[in-house]
């Protein structure tokens, strides 16, 4: 529903690292070194929202607003982050270059969107937004979208 929406807007998470699906076990071992790692990579205390983009824009699928990230505070969290996470389990991370965003919609499997331009932002949208810390979090996909579920954080608002 709408209001669900918008109330998700509110809380918007940006991913670092997408370790898929892992066994319980490893968050014991990802924490301490998580720990470290943002003990060394402090992260950005706000963050400045850019245009919608959509990820895959031949074949558009997920509908994202980008981050800007002009100290590199965000490229240091995530490097910070995969290498906390390549050292604590065996785990490879995604070759392809890190781009802050956040995901605000996906197109169902097997549906179709027509690449199109896509609107500004307003004006409300664009100011400083304040950052609440990291959080490892597991979601659990199903009918009605993903949950999400903390298991390790550092004061990160989640629904």
């Amino acid at each position: 529903s709408l209001v669900v929406q918008l109330q998700m807007i509110f809380t918007l998470g940006l991913a670092v690292a997408f370790l898929g699906e892992r066994p319980d076990g490893e968050v014991a071992a990802l924490a301490p070194e998580l720990a470290r790692a943002l003990s060394r990579a402090t992260p950005p205390r706000d963050a400045h929202v850019l245009e919608p983009l959509w990820l895959a824009p031949r074949r558009p699928h997920v509908l994202t607003v980008g981050v800007a990230d002009p100290g590199g505070l965000l490229t240091a969290l995530q490097e910070a982050v995969v290498a906390a996470c390549t050292r604590a389990i065996a785990w490879e991370p995604e070759r392809r270059a890190f781009r802050p965003h956040v995901t605000v919609a996906r197109v169902r499997r097997n549906a179709r969107v027509r690449p199109r331009e896509l609107p500004a932002l307003p004006d409300a949208a664009r100011g400083r937004w304040s950052t609440g810390g990291v959080t490892l979090l597991r979601s659990h996909t199903g009918g009605g979208g993903a949950q999400y579920e903390a298991l390790w954080g550092s004061g990160a608002l989640m629904p």
